[in-house]
């Protein structure tokens, strides 16, 4: 992947995002990840069976571009979806953040809770008033067998201070961690009042995508090749061993003054103990 392309399609991501802050008044991050799943209204009341439900959800969104898909569950759903993989310190840089300290247990929460009180300034200044509970802390979930830094945001509409009208927000940011300091940035953004159904097609879409955007079992698959070279050099180990002299047929008499100072001693003791 070219990460120069990817870091500037990120920047692109925030300043969309900065505008949406900025102009219709910001929404906070938050982890919202216990919301329920939504309610599909051709499912029967019959709740044990209701494991099928995130399948069509996923279908609901259409791919626009590489690294972006739309929402098309519903007209007039101004909803998205973007990711991209890049450095984590680049990510840190780009977004204005400070590295997590060298030690710390779980330095994509430390880096989501930047972004997090961030967020949270800007939609205070925007003059936006939060519900309790709009902001909760990041964590980690498993999603799909793979581990998954996120947080999410929901900000119902409202008239900010100044006056102006803020149509609403749902927000979710998330980091994968790919290893040797990869990271993959993944955004859901939602213009307009939060919606469970929407967001739960997206934990559906997050759920059938997950194993795509979790690079990480391909590089596992690499390392295994290491192996599988490794086993072409036992060729060495076995000139090395006892065996060298039958492989040097042409120059038996080396061995035997070779043997001589402490080998042939231990040659003859194995042959007194046949």
């Amino acid at each position: 992947m070219t990460l120069r392309s990817q870091t500037a399609a990120l920047a692109v991501l925030f300043v969309a995002l900065a505008v949406i802050f900025l102009l219709v008044g910001d929404a906070g991050v938050s982890t919202g990840v216990f919301l329920p799943e939504p309610t599909l209204t051709y499912t029967p009341t019959v709740a044990p069976t209701a494991t099928p439900g995130p399948d069509p959800g996923a279908a609901n969104w259409t791919e626009a571009t590489p690294g972006q898909w739309t929402y098309t569950g519903a007209s007039g759903v101004a909803a998205r979806i973007n990711y991209d993989t890049v450095k984590l310190d680049e990510f840190i840089t780009g977004t204005g953040l400070t590295a997590p300290a060298a030690d710390a247990p779980y330095p994509l929460l430390a880096v989501l809770s930047q972004l997090s009180e961030s967020l949270q300034t800007q939609a205070t200044d925007a003059g936006l008033t939060l519900e309790p509970g709009a902001f909760s802390g990041p964590i980690i979930e498993i999603v799909g067998e793979t581990p998954v830094a996120l947080m999410h945001a929901r900000v119902q509409p409202q008239t900010r201070q100044d006056g102006q009208q803020f149509l609403g927000l749902d927000l979710v940011q998330a980091l994968i961690d790919q290893g040797e300091g990869d990271v993959t940035f993944l955004q859901y953004v939602l213009q307009g009042a939060p919606d469970d159904v929407v967001y739960g097609d997206f934990r559906a879409w997050l759920e059938a995508n997950v194993a795509t955007l979790y690079e990480k079992p391909a590089e596992e698959e690499g390392a295994e090749a290491t192996p599988t070279e490794g086993e072409a050099t036992p060729a060495p180990e076995e000139p090395a061993g006892d065996e060298t002299g039958p492989g040097e047929q042409p120059t038996p008499a080396p061995e035997q003054p070779q043997a001589t100072p402490e080998a042939q001693p231990t040659a003859a003791e194995e042959e007194s103990g046949d």
